[in-house]
C-alpha cells in the first residue's frame, strides 16, 4: 500500500491562484512571493529564513505557468531553494554552496541500495546568446560560450524582460541551468538519517564517488529533493535527489565528475 500525502504548498504545483499574466518591476523575491500566494490565504504565507533577494528589474508571469515552476524558477536566479516549512508553509532557503559536506556516499564503502545518475547533453550547448528588442529595434546582445562543449550547439533565447545590463547575468544563470537539468544524480540510501544522525533534508550537501555512474572523482552534491520510504520489509529508506551545487550560483566547474 502506498499513502501520498502534500502540504497545502503542494498545490501550488498544478495551480495558477492569478488567472491572468502578471509583469512585475523592481520587487525583490519576497514582495513576489508574497504576492503570488497571497490568494492561498495567511497561513500559507512564504517564509525566508535566510533574508531577501536583491530586487529583480523585471520579471513576467504568464497565464500558464503554475505558481511553483514560477517561483522556484525565478527563485534560483537568486541562490534559493524551495521547499516546505514543518508548518507547511513555502520557504525559502539560500543554496548551502558553501556548506560542508555532512556524509559521504562511496561506492563500496558507504551503504547504498540504489544509485543512478543522469547525463543528458542535449542541455546543454556550446553558446548561450540573449537577445533584446522593443518592438520592430533590435536591442542589446550579448554571448556566453561554454568551452566544455566541443562540438557547434548553439542556443539563442529572448532577454526582452530583463534590463540590458543584466544580460551577462542572465547567460550565466542560462549555462548554469542547463548544467542543472542536464547532470543529475539519484540515491536510495539505508535510513531516514545520515552519518551525523540528522534527518535527511533538502538543502545538505554530500560527496560522491561511484565510478559505475561514472563519478571518478569525489564531487559535493546538494540535495535537491527528500523521499522517507519504506522498503518490502518495513526498514527505512531515503530516496536522494542532487544535483551540482553550481545549479544555484554563477559560477561554473572547472572540471566535472565523469572526467576523472
Amino acid at each position: 500500500k502506498t499513502i501520498d500525502t502534500r502540504t497545502k504548498t503542494g498545490h501550488t504545483i498544478e495551480c495558477m491562484a492569478q488567472k491572468t499574466a502578471l509583469e512585475l518591476n523592481n520587487q525583490t523575491l519576497s514582495e513576489i512571493a508574497t504576492a503570488i500566494m497571497a490568494p492561498y490565504g495567511d497561513d500559507l504565507k512564504p517564509l525566508f529564513f535566510d533574508g531577501d533577494s536583491d530586487q529583480f528589474p523585471k520579471v513576467r508571469k504568464e497565464i500558464t505557468d503554475t505558481d511553483f515552476s514560477f517561483l522556484s524558477g525565478i527563485a534560483v536566479q537568486k541562490g534559493f531553494m524551495v521547499t516546505s516549512s514543518d508548518s507547511g508553509q513555502m520557504a525559502f532557503i539560500r543554496a548551502n554552496i558553501d556548506g560542508k559536506p555532512v556524509a559521504r556516499f562511496i561506492e563500496g564503502e558507504t551503504a547504498m541500495e540504489y544509485i543512478s545518475a543522469v547525463y543528458d547533453g542535449t542541455k546543454r550547448h556550446s553558446s548561450y546568446q540573449a537577445v533584446t528588442e522593443s518592438p520592430g529595434v533590435p536591442g542589446p546582445t550579448s554571448v556566453l560560450n561554454d568551452e566544455s562543449i566541443p562540438i557547434y550547439r548553439p542556443f539563442v533565447f529572448s532577454a526582452d524582460d530583463l534590463e540590458a545590463g543584466n544580460l551577462d547575468i542572465a547567460l550565466q544563470w542560462r549555462r548554469s541551468k542547463s548544467l542543472a537539468d542536464s547532470t543529475k544524480l539519484k540515491i536510495n540510501a539505508a535510513g531516514w538519517r545520515n552519518q551525523s544522525n540528522m534527518l535527511w533534508r533538502e538543502n545538505m550537501k554530500v560527496s560522491v564517488l561511484s565510478p559505475s555512474v561514472d563519478i571518478f572523482t569525489e564531487t559535493e552534491y546538494i540535495i535537491s529533493g527528500v523521499n522517507l520510504l519504506k522498503d518490502e520489509n518495513g526498514g527505512n529508506v531515503s530516496g536522494l535527489e542532487m544535483v551540482l551545487p553550481q545549479a544555484y550560483s554563477l559560477e561554473f566547474p572547472s572540471s566535472f565528475p565523469w572526467e576523472g
